[in-house]
């Protein structure tokens, strides 16, 4: 069920989340919305760090029980330093889709003053006369706010992996 939730397009369910927000009372607000990101994104997020925390080598943790210590020394000395490259990348993946997302803010937020950038940028779009070199500058604009992260995260994309040598054979 999970992996087949991971195959479904986020179009597809669109509605059925509208709705469950339109009873919540959520409908035109950014509460709604970053509701709607966040539940959409926990599913391929989980399943991404599932896939890099297997790659851990178990002997790291058996190592830290055998010196004393509990799950919480081996999650902030071992799991949290280990695991910063792919959250680095989830950071900035999970950012850049969401901040250029288009389909789920065009129809949860209502209000004109509320829109997002992507849905300026989509409104600039005439049928008769596009000025693309104003869109282009508007996209531009956008992007800013993702490059900005990605210069954050930097240091954390080129972290080499701290288990080489760590473990014997």
């Amino acid at each position: 069920m999970y992996i087949f939730s991971l195959m479904m397009p986020a179009v597809l369910a669109l509605i059925s989340q509208f709705t469950i927000l339109k009873g919540m009372g959520l409908v035109d607000t950014y509460t709604g919305l970053i509701l709607l990101y966040v539940s959409g994104a926990v599913a391929g997020n989980t399943f991404f760090l599932k896939g890099f925390f297997e790659t851990i080598p178990k002997e790291l943790e058996e190592s830290v029980i055998i010196d004393g210590g509990n799950k919480w020394t081996i999650y902030t000395k071992i799991i949290l330093p280990l695991s910063k490259p792919a959250l680095g990348i989830l950071g900035i993946g999970t950012f850049s889709g969401i901040w250029t997302e288009l389909f789920a803010a065009l129809t949860v937020i209502k209000t004109q003053s509320k829109r997002t950038l992507p849905i300026a940028i989509k409104l600039l779009q005439n049928g008769k006369a596009t000025q693309w070199g104003v869109i282009f500058a508007a996209s531009m604009i956008v992007l800013i706010p993702i490059i900005i992260i990605f210069i954050i995260f930097n240091k954390n994309f080129i972290n080499p992996s701290g288990t080489q040598g760590a473990v014997k054979g």
